[in-house]
């Protein structure tokens, strides 16, 4: 086998490893859920005394657990809620400032309207005297006819002033009729109900936003702490906590399996007898996966050996063919000597 072959060897060999790994994982997880599986059996639903110490330790494991969980929900359902009230604190801020326009609307609506009824007399003038008094005011400004440059310089400035101010005196005499008990009738009375009942859902929404944001002020700390690592704290603590109890009904499942003899009777539940017989089952299996295991690791180091072997015999042919090179070239400046020898003796008449 060539040392490339090896080579290929030892893949096949690390895909054979990473296989039995993979089974072997398997085998120990699904010989971990049958412990839990024993372990939470024996807990909920037998009484075995010499087990005793495993119980206590899982009722307070499970103990602890349901606690942090518990915190954990509390947590979540307030961060929750704080997330909520924030949204409709931004909903009503939304919809108070629709409404403010919409207000604003029907006031200079409604104000047009009583202010043109008030013009020809037609609502309650004790009621409504602001509103008379202006139209009154501005009736004598259009009438009015002045002589002379100043007078009609006075003149423009009042409409002037009048105009200027409009929609300010429409807004108040809106809210004139907000608080009379006096009757307006048509188109008025129409915009007054509307703006009445928008009102009121204004002053609804005020309070409940004050209600809101009072909350979410109050709570800001607490929010900002529980979304900042607070909840991924307690949510891992959670995980810690589920872990270890897992872990010690494992434990107690595994105990119990090791000391069936001790425990085991004609009157043991057939449920818990068919999970130890699973047990038994992979037991066997897992046994084999790590003789399987065993076996590879000898192949590989088998596969090594013989690599190993190539490569020195690979190295001792080099070094023999080199030698043999060595030996040829040797030889050939040997006779290259001895020719030199001949050709002296002859020149010389002597033997060297």
């Amino acid at each position: 086998m060539k040392a490339s072959d090896a080579i290929l060897g030892t893949m096949d060999c690390d895909a054979l490893v990473r296989k039995n790994e993979k089974k072997m994982s398997d085998c120990m997880s699904r010989l971990d859920a049958a412990a839990y599986d024993l372990g939470f059996y024996a807990y909920r639903s037998l009484d075995i005394p010499s087990g005793r110490k495993f119980s206590d330790a899982i009722r307070d494991k499970l103990m602890t657990l349901e606690a942090v969980v518990r915190d954990e929900k509390e947590l979540e359902k307030f961060c929750m809620d704080y997330e909520q009230n924030k949204a409709e604190l931004s909903s009503l801020d939304s919809r108070l400032s629709e409404s403010s326009v919409r207000e604003k609307e029907l006031s200079l609506r409604l104000g047009a309207a009583l202010y043109e009824q008030c013009s020809f007399g037609l609502l309650d003038r004790s009621a409504f005297a602001p509103v008379y008094r202006d139209a009154e005011k501005e009736r004598n400004l259009e009438s009015s006819a002045p002589s002379g440059f100043i007078p009609k310089i006075g003149t423009a400035i009042e409409k002037k002033k009048m105009e200027k101010g409009k929609e300010a005196r429409l807004m108040s005499y809106a809210e004139l009729a907000m608080l009379q008990s006096a009757p307006v009738y048509g188109n008025p009375l129409e915009l007054l109900s509307a703006l009445k009942a928008l009102s009121a859902e204004s002053a609804a929404m005020r309070i409940k936003r004050d209600k809101l944001s009072e909350y979410i002020s109050g709570h800001r700390g607490e929010y900002l702490k529980a979304s900042k690592g607070g909840l991924d704290t307690q949510r891992e603590r959670v995980r810690k906590c589920d872990d270890e109890a897992r872990s010690s009904i494992v434990s107690y499942g595994t105990y119990l399996y090791e000391k069936g003899p001790s425990w085991i009777s004609e009157s043991t539940p057939d449920d818990v007898i068919a999970i130890i017989d699973k047990m038994k089952a992979l037991r066997s299996q897992q046994a084999a996966i790590a003789s399987e295991r065993e076996d590879i690791a000898k192949a590989a180091k088998a596969d090594d050996v013989q690599m190993m072997i190539e490569i020195e015999e690979d190295k001792a042919a080099m070094l023999r063919k080199e030698k043999a090179d060595i030996e040829r070239e040797i030889a050939e400046i040997e006779a290259k000597i001895a020719g030199l020898r001949g050709r002296l003796e002859n020149l010389s008449g002597r033997r060297l």
